[in-house]
C-alpha cells in the first residue's frame, strides 16, 4: 500500500532560492560597506600637520605617525630618496633655513598622489643648480597645504639645541576599521550562505544517493524494499517509475520460475513412462537409454531444487562465518576430502546460516571436483570479508569467466564432463552471495589453478 510523499520544493525552486539568497547576501555585504562609509585606507597626513608635529613638542594625532629626536639628521629609509623641493616648502612654511631641513619620499610616489607633489621642472632646475629663490607660481594649486601626503614619507627638522625631530608615515594601508568590517561582514555571509547550502546539497544529494542504494539492492535481490517516495516532486515521479519498473520485474521473474517450475514438474510423468517402456530394448541400448534419463531426471530433480532454494529465503542472523568455513571443511576432510582452511582472524557478518553453508559447500565441491587439494583462506578487507579457494586444477577458459556464473552452464572446454553435474554449483552460489550484498569471482591463478574470491559485507568490528 502506497503512501503520500513528503512534499517539498521542486529542484529549480530550490536552486532559485539558494542563488537568490546568496545574491542578495552579496549586495548586502556591499550596501553595509556603503552605509557604514568604512573609510578604506588610513587617513592621509596633511601638511600642516608635519609643520605641527616638526615646530612643537605636540604629539602625532593618528596611529600612522611616529614622532622621534635624534642627535644626527635621519639617512634615507629603504625605498625613499630625498627631495629638495619638498625641503623648501617646508621651510618656508617654517620660516627656517633649508639646510635644517631633511625629507625623504616614496621612490615610486607620482607627483599627483604620493608625498609631497613634484614641483614645476623649473623650480626643480632652480634648486639643483643652488638658487636661494623661489620660482613665482611656487604657492600654485598643486603645493597648497590641502594637497594630503598619500605615501609613505620621512620629514625632519633640526631643533635649535642641535637635535633632529624626525616625523615617519609609513606607506598608505588599508584602514584597521575597514578591515574589521570586511571580516564580520565576509563571516555574517558565510553564517548565512553556508547552512542554506549544506541544507540544499544534502536535500538534493539525499534521493540521489537513495536511488543508487535502491538500484544496487534491485540488482542484488529483485524483492528488495520499495523506494521511499520522499523528496522533490521530479524524484518522486522517479521512484514511482523506479518502483513500478522493479514491480514488473518481479513479476517477470516470478513468471519464469513459475513456467520452469511446471514444466520441470510435468516432464516428469512422460520420463516415467518411457522408463518402462525401455525394458523390450536390448541390453546395451536400454542401459544407455536408462542412463539418459537418469541424467534428464537429475537435471530436472536440480532444476526444482534451484527454484525452490530460490523463492524460499532463510531467516538472517549473526554468524561467524570463519566457523562456518571450518564446519564445512571438517564436513568435507571427514569423508576423505584433501582440504584445508588457513588460519585467519574471526569475521562476524548477518546472513542466512543454511544458505551461506550450502554456497561454501557447492564452491568447495566445485574444487574438490574439477582441481586439486582446495586451500580456503579467509580474512577482511576493510567492511568485507574475502573468502579465497584456490585449486591445483586446470582453470577455466577466461573467455567464459561470467557464463560459468549462469544456471546450467559447464565449462567444457576446461571441465571434464564425465565427472558430473549439470551447471547449477556456482550458480546457487553465485546466487547466495548476490543475495547477501557480495560478490563472487572466479580467476586463473599465475601458478595454475583457479582462485574463488567470495567478497561478503560484515558487521562492524567492535572495540
Amino acid at each position: 500500500m502506497s503512501h503520500s510523499p513528503r512534499r517539498g520544493l521542486s529542484i529549480f525552486a530550490r536552486t532559485f532560492v539558494l542563488l537568490a539568497v546568496a545574491l542578495l547576501t552579496a549586495q548586502g555585504v556591499g550596501i553595509a560597506l556603503l552605509v557604514l562609509r568604512t573609510p578604506v585606507y588610513e587617513p592621509p597626513v596633511h601638511p600642516p600637520e608635519v609643520v605641527a608635529l616638526l615646530s612643537t613638542r605636540m604629539p602625532a594625532g593618528t596611529r600612522s605617525l611616529t614622532v622621534t629626536d635624534h642627535t644626527q639628521a635621519p639617512s634615507p629609509p629603504v625605498g625613499q630618496v630625498r627631495d629638495r623641493v619638498a625641503e623648501m616648502l617646508l621651510a618656508h612654511w617654517l620660516g627656517v633655513d633649508r639646510q635644517r631641513m631633511r625629507f625623504y619620499r616614496s621612490a615610486d610616489a607620482r607627483g599627483d598622489a604620493g608625498s609631497l607633489p613634484a614641483s614645476a621642472d623649473a623650480a626643480r632646475s632652480a634648486v639643483s643648480e643652488g638658487s636661494s629663490g623661489l620660482p613665482a607660481d611656487w604657492e600654485n594649486e598643486r603645493l597648497t597645504p590641502a594637497v594630503p601626503l598619500l605615501d609613505g614619507f620621512t620629514a625632519a627638522l633640526q631643533q635649535p639645541d642641535g637635535r633632529w625631530r624626525t616625523v615617519q608615515s609609513p606607506p598608505r594601508r588599508l584602514s584597521a576599521e575597514f578591515k574589521t568590517h570586511v571580516v564580520l561582514l565576509f563571516l555574517a555571509g558565510l553564517l548565512v550562505n553556508v547552512p542554506l547550502a549544506w541544507w540544499f546539497s544534502r536535500a538534493l544529494s539525499a534521493p540521489i544517493q537513495r536511488f543508487a542504494e535502491a538500484a544496487d539492492r534491485l540488482g542484488r535481490n529483485p524483492e528488495a524494499p520499495a523506494l521511499q517516495r520522499s523528496g522533490p516532486p521530479e524524484i518522486v515521479r522517479a521512484a514511482d517509475s523506479f518502483n513500478a519498473m522493479q514491480a514488473r520485474l518481479n513479476r517477470l521473474i516470478n513468471e519464469r520460475t513459475h513456467m520452469v517450475a511446471a514444466i520441470a514438474h510435468d516432464l516428469r510423468t512422460p520420463l516415467a513412462r518411457l522408463s518402462f517402456r525401455l525394458d523390450d530394448l536390448q541390453p546395451p541400448l536400454r542401459e544407455k537409454a536408462l542412463a539418459d534419463l537418469e541424467e534428464m531426471k537429475a537435471m530436472i530433480s536440480a532444476a526444482l531444487d534451484f527454484i525452490q532454494n530460490d523463492r524460499h529465503r532463510g531467516a538472517r542472523a549473526p554468524l561467524d562465518l570463519r566457523l562456518l568455513v571450518e564446519s564445512v571443511v571438517d564436513n568435507a576432510t571427514d569423508i576423505g576430502a584433501d582440504a584445508a582452511l588457513l588460519p585467519g582472524p574471526a569475521i562476524t557478518l548477518e546472513g542466512d546460516p543454511l544458505a551461506l553453508r550450502r554456497a561454501v559447500m557447492n564452491l568447495l565441491e566445485n574444487a574438490l571436483k574439477y582441481g586439486q587439494r582446495p586451500r580456503l583462506h579467509l580474512q577482511r578487507d576493510g567492511e568485507d570479508g574475502v573468502l579465497w579457494i584456490d585449486d591445483d586444477g586446470p582453470g577455466i577458459d577466461p573467455m567464459q569467466r561470467e557464463q560459468l556464473l549462469l544456471p546450467f552452464v559447464r565449462g567444457e572446454s576446461s571441465r571434464n564432463r564425465g565427472t558430473g553435474g549439470i551447471g547449477l554449483g556456482l550458480s546457487v552460489a553465485h546466487s547466495i552471495v548476490l543475495a547477501h550484498g557480495g560478490d563472487l569471482r572466479l580467476d586463473n591463478r599465475a601458478e595454475g589453478g583457479l582462485r574463488v574470491t567470495v567478497r561478503l559485507p560484515c558487521m562492524p568490528e567492535r572495540r
